[in-house]
């Protein structure tokens, strides 16, 4: 979908633009996605078969390739980076540059006396997420 849902959501009014949109539910990539992405179909492959003992083979590289899982995150973009260069250093960027792209959305579409509020609960975010009971799983 062009645009931001939000955008569609917020103005009602304007329209929707029925016939020109394809929705799409798009979620991050999972780990097996990951390692998809990096050409380990094998070990893919043998997690959906579930051979454990097999796998114990496998257990540092699995171990490693879920920590850079955790560093690198499912965001498409940054994934096919990283697959294509292996340099985990700029994958930070990326990540900065996304969250930026999604802060400057905003203004798009919520009034100008709103905007601070917005953006002190998207700053609150990643604080939310790191307790232990937080509001955004309980949904």
């Amino acid at each position: 979908m062009a645009g931001s849902l939000l955008g569609i959501t917020l103005h009602q009014s304007t329209g929707f633009p029925v016939g020109k949109v394809d929705q799409l539910m798009l979620y991050p990539m999972s780990f097996k996605e990951f390692l998809l992405a990096l050409n380990e179909d094998i070990l893919v492959e043998q997690i959906e078969r579930h051979n454990w003992k097999e796998m114990d083979v496998f257990h540092e590289k699995l171990k490693n390739y879920l920590r850079q899982y955790y560093y690198v995150g499912g965001m498409p973009e940054v994934v096919k980076y990283y697959a294509q260069t292996k340099e985990i250093f700029h994958v930070r960027e990326i990540q900065n540059r996304i969250l930026l792209n999604y802060r400057q959305d905003f203004s798009k579409h919520i009034s100008e006396n709103l905007l601070t509020k917005v953006n002190l609960v998207w700053d609150s975010v990643p604080a939310q997420l790191v307790k232990e009971k937080n509001s955004y799983m309980e949904c």
